[in-house]
């Protein structure tokens, strides 16, 4: 209870103090730990026979192990929010919460304004979205993409923020023609069983009616809709990546259109209910990483630590110069494979407890610090983005947003891949506004 009070109390005092301040990524951290450390520890308590068991199959815990498992997760949070203020200290600047921090990297301002960017961004993301990421999925494309490209197509979410933003104060009539794209991006998102692709255009469309006409009645609307949505979604989506795995051996695997909607067809066809179990709570269960973060303390309790930080060598490398360069992600895969003997799904146990399964408890405070270190400068930078008006570095911002949400990921993959990606966005939106500028003042 003493997570989901402070993280939760912390998060809407930022949120009430200044709107700039949802944008940062010590915003959503405090937002993630709230639900996976905070709600998420105290789950198990409430969970039926089936459920139980669910998740026991993994690891089976018992108080003990959840006594430490939660005292890890507050000794990192505690570390990770004092970290933060020494930073803010020694390197004499205001405090985050308030949305009065002062970032000393002078940003140049965005050269077009703010709908044209808005809408440039919504356009480029959707058409990679819907040319490239899209028939991927359904099949139609056999080539493997990058990660950049996924990057690229995270665009249209920036998109349908800033356009909502703008809109609302600027051009109301565009709301409901958003509001439709909003619903398609969401639609492809249960189409394609991906969760995050479900629920972020409409985190999206929610907090650009919320930035520019912010009240708690509003922000307690919206919060209450998307946490609904996530729980009524969540069943449908375990479903349906099951029924891939059953027929593909992989829950990732592509699929056509027909396929994808005979099997959610089958999940609302009356006749299928009696095949499913309807006492299996999924939405609950999604929130609760209680029986990996156990096992991997478990682990390292044995003498056998952990070794997910060993791919950060090869994080800064692009795959094009090392041909032999491990799948980074795979360490979600492989941690499920030890524990279950299955590959063919990926977990993790949440930042604290990795950082105790590979170090210890010296460890915990050792990340804590690192992770603090990076929420602490990406979050000047995204306050400074929005208050130097460089809005085509907004890009920018909602990775760091994403990467202050992965409590529950690893931190190689998570934290200093968001790293590589927000770096490289810098440089190129940078440049790309630089060369803007340049022509329209003419210079050659």
């Amino acid at each position: 209870m003493t997570i989901v009070a402070t993280m939760g109390a912390g998060a809407l005092a930022m949120t009430m103090r200044s709107m700039v301040t949802i944008w940062t990524p010590f915003f959503w951290l405090r937002m993630a730990a709230f639900f996976y450390a905070g709600i998420g520890s105290l789950i198990p308590l409430f969970l039926n026979d089936a459920s139980r068991t669910y998740i026991e199959a993994y690891f089976v815990f018992y108080s003990d192990d959840l006594l430490k498992y939660n005292l890890i997760n507050l000794a990192f949070l505690a570390a990770t929010m004092v970290f933060i203020r020494f930073y803010a200290i020694i390197f004499r600047q205001k405090t985050i919460g308030s949305g009065s921090a002062r970032f000393r990297l002078k940003l140049a301002p965005s050269s077009l304004n703010l709908g044209t960017i808005a809408y440039l961004f919504l356009a480029v993301g959707s058409v990679v979205n819907f040319v490239l990421i899209l028939p991927y999925q359904l099949g139609y494309i056999n080539t493997t993409f990058p990660a950049a490209i996924s990057e690229i197509a995270q665009l249209s979410f920036v998109g349908i923020f800033l356009c909502t933003a703008w809109a609302q104060k600027n051009k109301p009539a565009h709301l409901p023609g958003l509001a439709i794209v909003t619903f398609i991006f969401a639609l492809t998102g249960l189409l394609t069983f991906a969760k995050a692709t479900l629920l972020f255009p409409l985190i999206m469309f929610a907090l650009g009616l919320i930035y520019t006409k912010p009240s708690l009645p509003r922000i307690a609307f919206f919060a209450t809709g998307i946490v609904l949505v996530f729980l009524w979604s969540q069943p449908i989506i375990d479903y349906g990546r099951s029924a891939l795995a059953a027929q593909n051996g992989d829950q990732f695997a592509s699929a056509s259109v027909g396929v994808r909607s005979t099997i959610l067809q089958d999940y609302f066809d009356k006749a299928s209910l009696g095949r499913r179990d309807t006492d299996l709570q999924s939405g609950l269960i999604r929130l609760t990483y209680v029986n990996v973060g156990t096992y991997v303390i478990s682990l390292y309790d044995r003498r056998e630590p952990g070794s997910s930080y060993g791919n950060a060598r090869y994080i800064f490398i692009p795959r094009i110069l090392l041909k032999r360069k491990p799948i980074i992600s795979d360490v979600g895969r492989q941690l499920s494979f030890s524990a279950t003997g299955n590959d063919e799904t990926s977990v993790s146990p949440g930042l604290p407890p990795e950082a105790y399964w590979n170090f210890g408890w010296p460890g915990v405070v050792m990340m804590a610090g690192v992770v603090a270190f990076v929420i602490w400068l990406w979050s000047l930078y995204s306050i400074a983005v929005q208050q130097q008006s460089a809005w085509h570095l907004f890009a920018v911002v909602l990775i760091g947003a994403r990467m202050g949400m992965r409590f529950d990921g690893f931190f190689v993959v998570e934290i200093m891949g968001a790293l590589v990606f927000g770096l490289a966005g810098h440089l190129a939106l940078s440049l790309a506004n630089a060369i803007i500028r340049s022509r329209k003042h003419g210079v050659r």
